[in-house]
């Protein structure tokens, strides 16, 4: 760091953020952008496919955006067609790698 001359270690630095992040909840938009961050898109359609399914619940609803541009407060029920659905990133991740490894037993399978 060139403000406090210490070196951090890049790769803890990113598990703790990684690891924040996981217990945050985000809306829709940034969940992908999230995902396609940490080189994990995911395809909108299937997106879509686990919430219907019920994988991904709702974990709240973010309002709107405040006057001075900081990001709205989330709670838990919905007060208006403003809010937005939010997802916990941790419940995402986890749907996306039992979904990778889901898809690996099937074809491997299949080669049988």
């Amino acid at each position: 760091c060139r403000a406090c001359h210490t070196n951090h270690s890049i790769e803890k630095l990113e598990n703790r953020l990684s690891a924040r992040a996981d217990v945050m909840r985000f809306t829709s938009k940034e969940i992908q952008t999230i995902m396609r961050s940490f080189g994990t898109p995911l395809p909108e359609r299937t997106w879509r496919r686990w919430r219907k399914e019920g994988r991904v619940k709702i974990r709240g609803y973010m309002r709107p955006d405040n006057a001075d541009g900081t990001r709205g407060a989330i709670g838990l029920t919905r007060r208006s067609d403003a809010d937005k659905p939010v997802y916990r990133l941790a419940e995402v991740r986890k749907t996306y790698t039992m979904s990778i490894r889901h898809a690996d037993s099937t074809c491997k399978k299949e080669a049988m």
